[in-house]
């Protein structure tokens, strides 16, 4: 299994790789900005999103998501990755791909409330089901 580091590494590498692929439409790529979010607010962002990575065996998953949220909403670029920390936080939370597995575990936990936990459901669900991704 991935230590903690490794598991934050990688997550922020994913976050660093999808926004600068090319030609994403509608969305900012490494060559597309918006005229008050750019690349580099991004980049900004998951930067600064290793640090709740790391430490997300320590936190409850809404805090984590708060935090990941306060810490990386610092520049005019607004909330860039909220996205991905809906889809990375859970899965370092739950110890990987291996922790997502076991959905069970992750609706009976007392430290994720029920609104998240319904949100996840659609998340991560609904799009297998809707349309086989």
């Amino acid at each position: 299994m991935l230590s903690a580091e490794n598991a934050a590494e990688l997550a922020e590498f994913a976050m660093l790789l999808e926004v600068c692929a090319k030609r994403k439409p509608g969305n900012i790529d490494r060559e597309h900005d918006y005229d008050d979010t750019r690349l580099e607010h991004f980049l900004n962002s998951a930067v600064k999103a290793r640090k709740i990575f790391q430490n997300i065996h320590g936190m409850a998953l809404g805090e984590a998501m708060y935090e990941a949220v306060r810490l990386t909403n610092g520049h005019n670029g607004g909330n860039t990755h909220f996205g991905a920390f809906i889809l990375l936080l859970p899965l370092l939370k739950g110890k990987g791909i291996e922790g997502m597995t076991n959905l069970d575990s992750i609706l009976k936990s007392r430290d994720i409330t029920l609104t998240t936990k319904v949100r996840l459901v659609k998340a991560m669900v609904f799009p297998v089901v809707m349309y086989g991704c």
